[in-house]
């Protein structure tokens, strides 16, 4: 079982480096399924056994990297981390570029909120003082769609700044008088 597990794996691996190789010469919505399984040297019936759609892998991996690097991050998280989040995208920008123009933004701004919604000390910050639980998770969301368009444009446009220093613009808000 365990050589099976080791094959889908490497089967997955394969078709992942394959569609990363494909995007760098066409979009996503041009490349077929016959061009990732000749890139990735698998054959359909394979491919088929795991996906649908070439976007299905993108996907995976995007659900993969999330998983990754918010497994990083110690319990409950702290504001800090928002630093760290951004060190991550830094790290990664290449593959990060790929997810930001091949899914969704809402995507992203969920992931963004459950982060946000996942701090315990956010209640002690003067933007969530005194907010009822409504107004406190309309107040992350609105933090969340921010913080990710800042990331988004950060990494896009190659924006020369530290992670450090845009995860501040990011954090920014937080330090000030209660917003509502």
């Amino acid at each position: 079982m365990a050589k099976l597990n080791q094959r889908v794996a490497v089967t997955k691996r394969m078709l992942k480096e394959g569609l990363i190789r494909l995007l760098t010469e066409k979009t996503l919505d041009k490349v077929t399924i016959t061009d990732l399984c000749q890139e990735a040297g698998i054959n359909r019936t394979t491919f088929y056994r795991y996906y649908e759609v070439p976007r299905d892998v993108l996907m995976e991996m995007q659900n993969e990297f999330f998983k990754e690097t918010i497994g990083q991050f110690h319990k409950p998280l702290a504001v800090n981390d928002i630093e760290r989040l951004f060190m991550c995208l830094s790290e990664h920008t290449e593959l990060v570029k790929i997810f930001l123009q091949y899914n969704s933004d809402t995507d992203w701004t969920n992931i963004f909120t459950q982060i946000y919604n996942s701090f315990p000390e956010k209640n002690m910050l003067k933007a969530f003082q005194n907010l009822d639980e409504n107004s406190a998770k309309l107040l992350s969301t609105y933090l969340a769609g921010g913080a990710y368009f800042l990331a988004r444009q950060w990494i896009l446009e190659d924006i020369s700044m530290e992670p450090k220093d845009v995860a501040a613009i990011a954090l920014n808000i937080l330090d000030k008088e209660r917003i509502f």
